[in-house]
This record gives C-alpha cells, structure tokens and sequence, in this order.
C-alpha cells in the first residue's frame, strides 16, 4: 500500500481519539500529534485519505511536506 504523509485537522479537539482510532483502523499510522491545534500527522493511502474527507469530525486534510525558512 503506498502512503503519504498528511496533517489532519479536527473540528472539535474532543473527537482526536475517536479520529485516530479510524485513522488506525483505515491503516494509517500516527505519525505525531500537535498539542496547539487540534490535528495530527499521520502516513495515509488515497483510499483512507478520502473516507477521512468525508468524516463529519475532520476539519481538512493536507499534504505534509517541509517548509524552510530563508
């Protein structure tokens, strides 16, 4: 299965273990979570990716990449 690393962003920091759960469940990995805003990092499929889209608890998703600063 080919994964990509996403941030995923809640609506409500309440739903976080609920939204892992899935995340796991889909076969995704928790790669991190963030403590200032309610979301985390985690390897996704496509397939996962868009059943996460469609959770009424899910803000958004991204794309992780690397930022850097000049």
């Amino acid at each position: 299965m080919d994964s990509q690393s996403y941030i995923v962003v809640l609506k409500d920091p309440m739903q976080a273990e609920s939204v892992e759960l899935e995340t796991l469940h889909l076969g995704g990995e928790i790669i991190n979570r963030f403590s200032i805003i309610p979301a985390f990092e985690a390897n996704l499929s496509k397939v996962a990716v868009e059943k996460l889209k469609n959770d009424s608890r899910v803000d958004y998703i991204e794309s992780n990449s690397d930022v850097y600063a000049f």
